[in-house]
């Protein structure tokens, strides 16, 4: 028989039956140690030798191992493929914590209120909603709508994380756009080309996408750890999507194509309103039947966008779930 073990972040094998005992006898291989051999579904602790943990098969054949849950090791199809599997039955719980949780914290769109509401709720209903999706994505036990409340029982973590990184957003965002400033500003008077100046822009932008990856697994992690702190949870975060942010950023692109479906309306509605302005409508009845048509349009565009949106948000939050417990186990913090 041949084994893989896992060796910090990596799997390792195969080593052969009589090798393999000598490194537990070694304490190469610990109790806790991920193994896993032909036959097996799926890695398990060595201690255990049976699942602990919902992991995503790979093909196997040959002595070829499946990949490990928890590393950061399963393709964004297959995220996306679980996140829809574990959707399924689950639309309608989905759809209505994030519906609310909208309404909520933005205190039902009451002009001041909401400000108040979004800088007090958004980290508790953050933390919910992420303790709704991690149960929903990972199937070992049933999902219930009351989670979306789940950050209430550690309201001041999640209050705490919320403020912190408003701060360090804040920061880097004083920080990029001091540093954009300079360097936009030196380079249209070196270079005097608006084109290079654009560039530089764009290139710039690249160190801030960086750092809201790096911070966007804050709330899973406070919902994952009861017993961590909103700095730790921050700094966790940093850990697990180092070396896999552009994965994430990868993933989200892969949601263009819905965005673009659930906007398109919008889209659609810029080319039809030049073709208007360029047709010259003068006379009252025309203007009265082309701001006519415009409302009618309008209202079945954001219709269709929040009919989509519907959807589409749920569909993220499974997803940004399924890669957290693809990733989760890469710290050692």
């Amino acid at each position: 028989m041949q084994w893989f073990y896992a060796d910090q972040g990596k799997s390792i094998g195969p080593v052969e039956e009589n090798e393999f005992q000598n490194l537990v006898a070694s304490g190469k291989i610990t109790p806790n140690t991920l193994v896993w051999h032909d036959g097996m579904p799926e890695w398990v602790k060595y201690e255990t030798i049976r699942p602990k943990s919902d992991v995503v098969m790979a093909q196997v054949g040959g002595t070829e191992a499946p990949a490990m849950a928890g590393l950061g090791e399963t393709p964004n199809k297959e995220i996306m493929a679980r996140a829809r599997e574990s959707l399924s039955g689950n639309w309608g719980m989905a759809i209505a914590a994030c519906v609310l949780t909208q309404l909520i914290v933005s205190a039902f769109f009451i002009p001041y209120l909401n400000i108040l509401t979004t800088f007090l709720l958004s980290g508790p209903f953050t933390v919910g909603l992420s303790l709704l999706f991690i149960t929903v994505t990972r199937r070992q036990e049933e999902a219930q709508f009351s989670m979306m409340f789940g950050g209430f029982h550690r309201f001041g973590t999640s209050l705490l994380a919320f403020i912190l990184l408003f701060l360090l957003y804040l920061f880097w965002i004083i920080v990029i756009s001091l540093g954009t400033g300079i360097i936009i500003g030196l380079t249209a008077f070196v270079f005097k080309s608006m084109a290079f100046t654009v560039l530089v822009s764009v290139l710039i932008a690249i160190p801030f996408i960086r750092i809201l990856l790096s911070y966007l697994m804050t709330f899973f992690v406070i919902a994952d750890n009861t017993e961590i702190g909103g700095w730790e949870a921050i700094r966790r975060s940093t850990r697990i999507m180092d070396g896999v942010r552009w994965t994430c950023f990868c993933l989200y692109l892969r949601f263009i194509p819905w965005m673009l479906l659930v906007m398109a309306p919008f889209v659609l509605m810029f080319p039809l309103l030049i073709k208007v302005a360029l047709a010259g409508v003068t006379s009252p009845a025309d203007i009265m039947s082309t701001i006519g048509g415009a409302v009618i349009y309008f209202i079945a565009a954001m219709l269709w966008s929040f009919i989509g949106s519907l959807f589409l948000t749920p569909y993220i939050w499974a997803a940004l779930a399924c890669f957290y417990n693809d990733i989760k186990d890469r710290s050692n913090g």
